[in-house]
């Protein structure tokens, strides 16, 4: 499935043919507020991060309940799930929220929390497990990026970004080793994960707030969609712009690639 959608308290899967538009394959009703959702690796199951901090995991053939977690503490003033990533190998589900200092991890066989990743001083809005499946990116309003090792389940480094300054959306490059961060004041930054220096000067610049990053399969361009909805396309090696669309109609939050398609 290549293509989703979330809808307050609905998830819709959509089908994307190669020769047609999306059409609608599932819809399934949570009976909550819906924030973010995630697809597994093998395209099995879908999990819905919701406002109560709770996070469900659905059959995507049969649209049925597998499986259901308090992710995060229900009492706090916001507990809603703001981030969900699943391992390379859709064994471990990963879990923030933007009132949680902590990553909650998840087993996906034995259904109960395997532990927390625990490093961060504020709220953490997104996550990313790199390709290799080696790491997990968590980015937090504390102005730091997490980088954790997964064979370990320990700490590797704390990117520090400016102070004060949070993080909306982080995405690993298909090298596995560079990192593109969207910040909350309309700038980006992308990271060499390895020895955690800038790679390049704040590319994919907005005048408003950078809501999210997405790089295409190839890693050859990377789109950016900041909160005044406009998007921009840039050229991921030159770091130049090579395409903007501003959207009139209605509100923008985060641009996905789909494979094999042309605009």
């Amino acid at each position: 499935w290549e293509h989703w959608g979330a809808d307050f308290s609905r998830t819709r899967i959509l089908d994307r043919e190669v020769h047609s538009s999306s059409s609608l394959l599932r819809q399934i009703d949570v009976d909550k507020w819906v924030s973010t959702i995630a697809i597994s690796p093998d395209d099995a199951s879908v999990a819905t991060g919701c406002r109560d901090g709770s996070v469900s995991v659905w059959d995507i053939q049969s649209g049925t309940l597998v499986a259901s977690f308090q992710a995060h503490n229900s009492e706090a003033e916001l507990p809603d799930i703001s981030a969900l990533s699943y391992s390379q190998d859709g064994q471990q589900l990963f879990s923030a929220s933007n009132s949680s200092h902590d990553v909650h991890v998840w087993d996906m066989y034995r259904h109960n929390r395997a532990g927390p990743l625990q490093g961060h001083s504020d709220g953490i809005s997104s996550l990313a497990v790199s390709p290799n499946g080696t790491m997990l990116a968590s980015g937090s309003q504390d102005s730091r990026i997490g980088l954790w090792d997964l064979n370990s389940c320990t700490l590797k480094r704390m990117l520090e970004v400016y102070l004060g300054v949070g993080i909306n959306s982080i995405e690993f490059y298909p090298d596995s080793v560079r990192l593109v961060a969207a910040y909350t004041v309309g700038g980006t930054v992308i990271w060499n994960t390895q020895n955690g220096s800038h790679v390049g000067k704040s590319p994919f610049n907005h005048d408003a707030t950078v809501q999210s990053v997405s790089i295409s399969h190839d890693g050859a361009f990377t789109a950016s969609v900041s909160s005044d909805d406009i998007v921009r396309v840039w050229d991921a090696e030159s770091l130049e712009p090579v395409a903007e669309h501003r959207c009139e109609s209605e509100s923008l939050a985060k641009a996905t690639w789909v494979p094999g398609r042309k605009c």
